[in-house]
């Protein structure tokens, strides 16, 4: 049930703020970034009602994430549902066809700078390789941070229930890539383990007979260099690879889904969500509706033989 309505509170204010992108857009007198201002002042008028007394304060130190909560939030009312916020407990819970689902958002960070596996920031301008195997790890971070401790936590407290559908919603806008037709893209990478396309061909007729990806189930960290000197050749210490394709470990079969997206307050073209992924969990406890009302392209992974291949279900 969504909380009492209350008068409007201004969202933007000029207590300090130490976050640059909310210090930008709130100062913005015209452009992109007033245009954004706008939009976040514009669901706030709604939302307002359903964020958390922290909400303010922490926009002024955690801009994206905050604001990346407030958008998948008003998507959802948007698309016609009735939400509900609990705190503590997931970020957003709506009713879908007598069932309740669970959405809990994240935004990962490229990494420590002293993290080998750091996402590095773009060139801009420049034609350069996607770095994907550390944008995968990214992902995979996300998931498992918001994941197993806190669901089973959650549970116990009776806050969620065993047969509730759960979701993980990744915004990947402070990662800095983002290539909206990769194949496959990052989030299915994660999900499912596989790797890059390829194709078979019928050899008398020259013809594609089907598309599929390769199987990829972990991904090589980059290795440490042990060094207490200045000395550039010390030798490194390897990392254990990582597992990828959470949907196959039985430690996340609780997790229905992910939804991925690449939005923030100044890049929201075209119809709120029209940019998610969804990807369904085939192995999930509770299987994600196909029904569910979230614009997008929506993906599911299909097992033949001993492979995994992933179809893309509907773009709604």
């Amino acid at each position: 049930m969504a909380k009492q309505q209350r008068k409007l509170s201004p969202l933007f204010t000029y207590s300090p703020a130490s976050d640059p992108g909310y210090v930008n857009v709130r100062d913005a007198s015209d452009g992109p970034l007033k245009s954004a201002r706008w939009l976040c002042e514009y669901l706030w008028i709604i939302y307002q009602n359903h964020a958390d007394e922290q909400f303010r304060t922490e926009f002024r130190s955690n801009f994206d994430q905050r604001f990346w909560e407030m958008y998948l939030t008003m998507t959802l009312i948007f698309s016609g549902y009735e939400v509900t916020c609990p705190n503590p407990g997931p970020d957003i819970g709506v009713i879908h066809r007598g069932r309740r689902i669970w959405f809990e958002a994240t935004t990962p960070h490229k990494g420590a700078p002293t993290n080998p596996d750091r996402v590095p920031t773009p060139a801009g301008g420049m034609l350069e390789d996607v770095p994907e195997d550390k944008l995968v790890l990214r992902h995979l971070s996300a998931v498992s941070a918001k994941c197993s401790e806190q669901h089973k936590a959650w549970l116990a407290r009776g806050i969620i229930a065993k047969e509730d559908a759960y979701i993980v919603a990744i915004n990947t806008r402070e990662l800095g890539f983002h290539d909206p037709k990769a194949d496959p893209p990052i989030i299915l990478q994660t999900a499912y383990g596989i790797g890059k396309p390829f194709f078979e061909i019928d050899r008398q007729t020259g013809t594609v007979v089907a598309k599929k990806y390769e199987q990829r189930s972990h991904i090589s960290r980059t290795p440490t260099t042990l060094s207490t000197s200045s000395d550039k050749t010390a030798p490194s210490k390897q990392k254990a690879p990582v597992e990828t394709g959470v949907f196959q470990d039985k430690q996340y079969a609780f997790l229905s889904g992910l939804v991925c997206s690449h939005v923030d307050a100044a890049n929201c073209a075209g119809e709120m969500g029209s940019d998610f992924q969804v990807a369904s969990n085939p192995n999930a406890e509770v299987l994600l509706p196909d029904d569910i009302r979230l614009r997008g392209n929506h993906y599911e992974g299909r097992r033949q033989g001993s492979e995994i291949q992933v179809v893309r279900k509907f773009r709604s």
